[in-house]
């Protein structure tokens, strides 16, 4: 997992990629596992992170957009390797409101920053996160 960011004019990003190197050191950005395991839980949070990206609108509450996520990865089995909130808003602060979170009640607005970023951690195995930073645009995430 590499999760990185910058600033530019005192502005904060966050982002987040899983990414594999084969024997080769080759990058893949869109693996494929040899494991089946380690397989369904990256198809599982890309499944989720894409989900939430599309179907977020303003006007939503954020644990709405939270459930965009968790839904999706407690349905595939992984709900208990899900341990932190969806995302977080990013502006002059890398962690700043709203909370994309399951007991969050901020009600997102179009001109909000913030992060989409599910992940699955098997302890001792393999951990999963893929992070984009989207802007409520229209009444839609675009991803920046």
């Amino acid at each position: 997992m590499v999760d990185a960011g910058l600033k530019y004019k005192r502005y904060c990003s966050d982002r987040t990629r899983t990414i594999y190197t084969d024997e080769n050191m080759i990058f893949n950005t869109r693996p494929k596992y040899k494991s089946k395991k380690i397989q369904k839980a990256y198809d599982c949070v890309l499944k989720a992170h894409d989900n939430a990206i599309k179907k977020a609108r303003s006007g939503m509450k954020a644990r709405t957009v939270d459930a965009l996520t968790r839904d999706i990865i407690e349905k595939a089995g992984f709900g208990e390797f899900y341990v932190h909130s969806t995302g977080h808003g990013v502006g002059l602060d890398i962690h700043e409101m709203p909370y994309i979170s399951k007991k969050s009640d901020t009600v997102i607005e179009d001109g909000m920053v913030y992060t989409i970023e599910p992940g699955i951690y098997i302890p001792n195995e393999f951990g999963i996160r893929i992070e984009d930073m989207v802007a409520m645009v229209d009444g839609r995430a675009k991803v920046l």
